[in-house]
């Protein structure tokens, strides 16, 4: 698909960090410390990955990675709001 002038990835390619991304502080500290939500969320930033791609370069569903990326344990819903009436 091309938008702009640029081909869009599809779902299924490989996604590609840039190479001075893995050099960023974030990034290393994020592999270091083993998060995967901050690698995951850097990856969306420096990549442009959607959730949907990385889940299908992960074999995760697209549900599970924004749990992870949201720092929510497996199967916990995200907190409701209330307005206030």
């Amino acid at each position: 698909m091309e938008t702009g002038g640029r081909t869009m990835p599809t779902a299924l390619e490989p996604i590609e960090l840039p190479d001075w991304a893995w050099e960023c502080a974030e990034v290393r500290q994020a592999l270091r410390a083993r998060d995967m939500g901050a690698v995951f969320r850097q990856v969306q930033q420096y990549a442009g990955a959607s959730q949907f791609r990385i889940a299908v370069a992960t074999g995760m569903t697209q549900a599970r990675i924004n749990e992870i990326i949201n720092r929510r344990p497996r199967g916990v819903p995200p907190r409701r709001v209330r307005a206030d009436r």
